[in-house]
């Protein structure tokens, strides 16, 4: 049997410590927002935050009953370290239209989903057809004409 140099030993351990790192992490369940009757969105933070950036990844699902309507969707948090008490929830049209906002800017949506039709959008997406006409039903409910969509 042939002797291994160091060299070769050494680089072994770096590519397994490489490969070490690179192994997914479980998202980490921060906020379960209620909207009644087995609607519920759900937050998770994707890894860990990075040290030196001002923003964080983030995924989200919309649940109606046992149906999981948007699965594991990126979206990107203002701050690194959210937690559930750092959200507001708003409900329209009973329930069936919700939006989420961080409670530091409580009027840039960056979460609208519509639980009878499943449609749903997230700021990762920027403007669209879909998220205008979901901002424009929950002004409408609410009456606040001041939200808008995060980017």
């Amino acid at each position: 049997m042939r002797a291994r140099s160091p060299m070769s030993v050494c680089l072994v351990f770096v590519v397994g410590l490489s490969l070490g790192g690179c192994a997914e992490s479980k998202p980490e369940l921060i906020a379960e927002l209620d909207a009644g009757e087995g609607r519920m969105i759900r937050l998770y933070a994707d890894g860990a935050p990075p040290w030196d950036a001002p923003t964080r990844e983030f995924l989200y699902d919309a649940n109606r009953g046992t149906e999981i309507q948007v699965s594991q969707r990126r979206i990107m948090f203002s701050s690194p370290d959210l937690r559930e008490s750092d959200f507001l929830f708003i409900k329209a049209e009973g329930g069936n239209l919700v939006g989420v906002v961080e409670k530091e800017r409580p009027k840039d949506m960056l979460i609208l989903h519509e639980f009878s039709t499943g449609e749903s959008w997230c700021s990762w997406e920027g403007p669209t057809v879909t998220g205008e006409n979901l901002l424009r039903r929950l002004i409408q409910d609410t009456g606040d004409g001041s939200y808008t969509l995060s980017m």
